[in-house]
């Protein structure tokens, strides 16, 4: 199903559950839950945060529906409500200054897993713990970013958001994504250089 027609869907299910509908704001929780908890992860870097703000993120937007106004897709609504709440627990904490990786456990059928930076082409069971290594280093590498470049790399290069769906998240313009993204970039290539001499590549 391509962009258009899931982009048409949603809006539909928003203008049901606004008018009070409750299982078509569902359909959107099960069919963004996962994605909006990746992005959590990926900001927080703690499994337990990351649940508390997906499901903090969903009960928000059931709660303020009907003040719903479109932002592009349904989803960037749920992403700035996420980076919001994501936000408050880094700056409360300073997280990207103190936070260890953690080590994560096992998840049930029904739970999400981390998203991918890397594509899954490993075979051999060495080659599957060099890349977890390297998944490890990149989440470390994300949690010692400022959050507003953070925020930038993660919507754009591992959501794969655009740079003007990006800017209604971030509720800045399209330039200023761009220059984000651009000092994200470099500043975590930098820091992933330090981590290939480590691992000795």
């Amino acid at each position: 199903m391509d962009d258009k027609k899931i982009y048409l869907q949603d809006e539909e299910l928003v203008r049901k559950a606004k008018a009070g509908d409750k299982r078509s704001f569902e359909v959107l929780y099960h069919r963004y839950k996962r994605q909006i908890y990746n992005y959590a992860l990926r900001l927080i870097g703690n499994s337990s945060e990351a649940e508390d703000v997906a499901q903090e993120t969903f009960v928000r937007a059931y709660l303020n529906i009907k003040t719903y106004r479109p932002m592009g897709k349904v989803t960037n609504w749920f992403y700035a409500i996420a980076g919001n709440l994501a936000k408050n627990i880094l700056r409360s904490r300073d997280y990207w200054k103190t936070l260890p990786l953690e080590k994560r456990e096992p998840l049930g059928d029904d739970e999400v897993e981390l998203i991918n930076v890397l594509p899954d082409t490993s075979q051999r069971p060495d080659e599957a713990a060099g890349r977890k290594e390297i998944e490890e280093k990149v989440q470390q590498a994300l949690n010692t970013l400022p959050e507003k470049f953070k925020m930038a790399i993660i919507l754009c290069d591992i959501e794969e958001l655009s740079y003007e769906e990006a800017a209604k998240v971030l509720n800045c313009d399209k330039m200023t994504v761009g220059s984000r993204l651009s000092r994200a970039r470099a500043m975590l290539a930098e820091v992933m250089m330090g981590y290939k001499k480590e691992l000795g590549d």
